[in-house]
């Protein structure tokens, strides 16, 4: 993948990139039926970062993930140990998400424009979601419940959502 980061600019965001300074190789693969892989090597924000992923279907309807992200001139590391899945309740569908991380003081705003970010130190999300009904257009309407705490900041996102399918 190769793109643009230095605009954050709306007005931009389909015009093509003048200068590339966002690169990722990512290779990933499967190690058995239920161990699953992802290696990348990742240049933005003027540093590099090697990331490591591997998850494991746990059961049918989850899964279980660790990732290791290091950012290579410093040594300043990511962490993130979570679970994700769907489970019924009365024939009612509710899918999760919901992990532990850990991002070190200097690790830079790679953090921020990779997942929604909040801060350094030790952290937690989780988040439940459902659908509410078919609508007359076809599409799904869902819900969600999302919940984000690290250090001293919180964060509780909920609303809808809409998909055309």
């Amino acid at each position: 993948m190769l793109g643009q980061l230095k605009s954050v600019n709306a007005k931009s965001a389909l015009d093509l990139p003048s200068k590339a300074d966002y690169f990722e190789l990512e290779y990933s693969g499967d190690l058995s039926e239920k161990w699953s892989f992802e290696v990348s090597a990742e240049r933005m924000t003027q540093s590099n970062f090697l990331r490591s992923e591997l998850r494991h279907q746990w059961s049918e309807n989850s899964t279980l993930f660790a990732e290791i992200v290091t950012k290579l001139d410093s040594g300043r590391l990511k962490t993130v140990m979570g679970a994700e899945g769907e489970w019924t309740i009365s024939k009612y569908p509710l899918e999760y998400f919901a992990h532990f991380s850990y991002v070190s003081d200097g690790f830079g705003p790679r953090a921020e424009l990779t997942e929604d970010f909040l801060g350094t130190g030790p952290g937690f999300s989780g988040e439940l979601s459902g659908t509410l009904m078919p609508s007359i257009l076809g599409e799904q309407t869902n819900w969600f419940v999302r919940y984000d705490a690290i250090e001293d900041r919180t964060r509780l996102l909920a609303g809808l959502s809409w998909s055309w399918r």
